[in-house]
């Protein structure tokens, strides 16, 4: 994230600092832990209790088997709300504004391992009563990574310029020309008005009188 986006509220940002919003129950915020969290918490109003899924937090129960029926509703009623376009979230559960995501993808074969057990000891009277083995393989699917920067797209600067510059490609606006505006609105008059009068803004008194 650019830092010329910290001055911003997380509303307008759409995204949280890894100082703005913690959370009871995790150490680390991330928007799934935050809608977790608060489902937890619109449970506990209803129900008394936390899911047992849920890490406790202090004072709390976990639920038991006879709050399945209220627990079930809680979830459902917690996505209703959720989803509901009328009213706001709960929780304001934004993603953060810095973080790192993996496309996970599992796949699974079988594995001939008393093959490789009998090449490792060279031996073919090996019991494989009540043995089984599998193997874990964790890689990366592309060697390289892209990443993606939140920034300002018009800053007060690039605003002022642009709105500058199709002024100046209409109508053929410049500074110049803005303080020609100022001065003869401002300055121009107050001097006519000292030199000749409060009824000769632009000096035509004098002008007539010539004449």
């Amino acid at each position: 994230m650019s830092a010329e986006l910290r001055h911003y509220t997380p509303n307008i940002r759409k995204c949280y600092l890894t100082n703005e919003k913690y959370l009871a129950s995790y150490r680390y915020y991330t928007q799934q832990n935050c809608l977790y969290e608060c489902l937890a918490n619109y449970t506990l109003e209803l129900c008394g209790c936390i899911p047992f899924y849920f890490p406790l937090f202090q004072g709390t129960r976990a639920c038991g088997p006879a709050n399945n029926e209220c627990m079930r509703f809680s979830r459902l009623k917690y996505m209703e709300i959720e989803s509901s376009k009328n009213s706001s979230q709960r929780c304001a559960c934004l993603p953060p504004c810095v973080s790192l995501s993996y496309d996970v993808e599992t796949s699974y074969t079988d594995w001939n391992w008393k093959g490789k057990v009998k090449a490792l000891y060279n031996n073919d009277n090996i019991s494989y009563n009540g043995v089984h083995f599998s193997r874990l393989s964790v890689y990366y699917k592309d060697l390289q990574f892209l990443s993606c920067m939140r920034s300002e797209m018009f800053s007060a600067f690039d605003f002022a310029s642009k709105v500058g510059g199709l002024l100046g490609l209409f109508i053929g606006f410049s500074i110049t020309s803005a303080i020609e505006i100022v001065y003869f609105g401002t300055l121009r008059v107050g001097f006519n008005i000292r030199r000749h009068g409060i009824g000769a803004w632009f000096g035509e008194t004098k002008r007539m009188k010539a004449h």
